[in-house]
Parts: structure tokens; C-alpha cells; sequence
């Protein structure tokens, strides 16, 4: 038997739109999460990646992602032999696992609604980045108070190196 295992990121969180994303690199069996490692800041169209705290919104949302999907998988494998007769019992089980796919596949795609950044968090990220606090304000074009949380991450990035 073969068995495929590795290292894989995986539950991209604070997500700011050609920037940067956080992301969480687990060990994995069949390229499902299994064991998270350490989480990464990643820079979008580049192979660079910084080490940040652990991010267990990261390692949440990959172990959710990942079970929506395989759970959403199993049931419409439930409907298809259901309907070429080949699962025992009569009824509309079909109808209901169905139901229940689609219902999984929904939570999947809800949960990427949850991936961006708040203002202050990709404030936060592009310090440790290095990435200037005007680029990320562009990604946040209807945030009102984006110029004074501009200046007080750039006070507190100066107080940081006179320490």
C-alpha cells in the first residue's frame, strides 16, 4: 500500500490581496492535515515566508476545511451509489445525504469568508515583514481610520528600536 506523506501549508488566514497571507504548515497523510508544525507569514509572488507566533485560527480553519471537504465527498459518494441501487435499504436516504453534501460543501466555502486580514492585523504582519504600513492601507480603501492606526503602528515601530 501507498501511503503519501509530507509537509504541506495549509488554513490561509489574515489575508491582505497581493501581499501576504498567514499560513499554517502541517505534516499530512493523503494531503490531509494532520499535525500542525509551525505557522508561516507567506508573501504573495514570492517564495519568501516569515515565521510568526502559532496561529490556531490557521490550524482551525485547515482541520474545518479539510473535514467539510471530505465529509462533503463521502455523502455525494452516499448519493451516487444510492442512486445506482447499490446501498442497501429503500427510501430517500439519497435525498438526504445529498442535503447533507451540499451542506458541507456551504461550510467549506463559508469558511473562506474568514481568511481576510482585520486592518490592524495586516498593520501588525507587514511589520514583521518589513512591508510599508502605505501599502496595506491601500488594500483598505474604507477603513476611516486607517491614517491614525497608520501613526500609531509607526510610533510604536519607533519606540521598538529605541529600546
Amino acid at each position: 500500500m501507498i501511503f503519501i506523506v509530507g509537509e504541506r501549508l495549509y488554513g490561509k488566514v489574515d489575508y491582505v490581496p497581493d501581499l501576504f497571507a498567514v499560513k499554517t504548515r502541517f505534516m499530512h497523510v493523503f494531503w490531509f492535515p494532520i499535525i500542525p508544525l509551525h505557522s508561516h507569514l507567506v508573501l504573495s509572488r514570492s517564495p519568501q515566508s516569515f515565521p510568526v507566533p502559532w496561529r490556531w485560527k490557521s490550524v482551525l480553519l485547515a482541520w474545518f476545511r479539510a473535514w467539510s471537504i471530505a465529509f462533503a465527498l463521502w455523502f455525494v459518494i452516499f448519493v451516487l451509489l444510492a442512486l445506482l441501487g447499490k446501498m442497501p435499504g429503500e427510501g430517500l436516504n439519497w435525498i438526504v445525504a445529498l442535503g447533507l453534501a451540499v451542506t458541507c460543501f456551504s461550510l467549506f466555502v463559508v469558511s473562506l469568508f474568514f481568511s481576510r486580514a482585520s486592518p490592524r492585523r495586516a498593520l501588525t504582519l507587514a511589520g514583521l515583514a518589513g512591508i510599508d504600513p502605505e501599502r496595506v492601507a491601500r488594500r483598505f480603501p474604507h477603513y476611516p481610520n486607517m491614517p491614525s492606526l497608520i501613526e500609531e503602528f509607526k510610533h510604536g515601530q519607533e519606540e521598538t528600536l529605541h529600546r
